[in-house]
């Protein structure tokens, strides 16, 4: 069976789908880990004007950072412990628009072992074919991209096992994965010992999630 990688683009949502299902995530997260650093995604709707800012980040140095921007969205991942991390050729025909931000900063100083890019929303993810072929490839893509296939088993299944967690509802899961706002029922299912809702509105107001807590 095909894995979403850098190889199976055709797995990755589109980028309207995407920017629904990392604000998901990010939610999902906020609830279930208070405690911002011990979490793997943060998202940003506000990040600059126009700009939403999605970023991933397991605490081992492999990270994604997502921009959906006026013009398209780019996604560059870096897996520390991947060889490959030819920059000049991964992002070789990289669109321009998207230069800023994957040359500047914070993206150049994490790292780049894998680029995705689309200028129009709905139109394929592309990225550069011939850095697939070298003969070191292994960008990591494989299993840093696994949680954005938009399978709310998929992020179940992580969770469970990341956090520990033995009830997950996995209804709940689909439900923020469909958008449905939060309320304290919802969190309390998810988390019964969260204590801040103060905290947790200003996670959701960052985040640009529907609540009604």
């Amino acid at each position: 069976m095909k894995k979403l990688s850098s190889n199976n683009l055709d797995l990755l949502p589109n980028p309207i789908q995407l920017k629904s299902l990392c604000q998901s995530i990010a939610v999902l997260e906020a609830i279930i880990s208070p405690e911002w650093q011990y979490r793997y995604y943060s998202y940003n709707k506000n990040w600059a004007k126009g700009e939403e800012f999605c970023q991933m980040r397991n605490g081992s140095g492999d990270e994604i950072l997502i921009l959906f921007g006026k013009t398209g969205t780019v996604i560059n991942g870096f897996a520390h412990e991947s060889s490959f991390q030819d920059k000049d050729l991964i992002t070789k025909n990289l669109a321009k628009e998207f230069h800023p931000f994957i040359f500047g900063e914070p993206v150049a100083s994490i790292g780049t072992t894998f680029c995705i890019w689309t200028i129009e929303e709905n139109k394929k993810w592309t990225n550069n074919k011939k850095a697939l072929k070298q003969e070191n490839f292994c960008d990591g893509s494989e299993e840093f991209l696994e949680l954005l296939d938009g399978k709310p088993e998929t992020f179940h299944e992580w969770a469970e096992d990341y956090y520990d967690l033995e009830n997950l509802s996995l209804d709940i899961v689909k439900q923020i994965y469909s958008h449905t706002p939060i309320t304290r029922k919802t969190v309390k299912q998810l988390n019964p010992t969260l204590k801040s809702f103060k905290q947790l509105k200003e996670d959701l107001e960052e985040i640009g999630y529907a609540y009604k807590l």
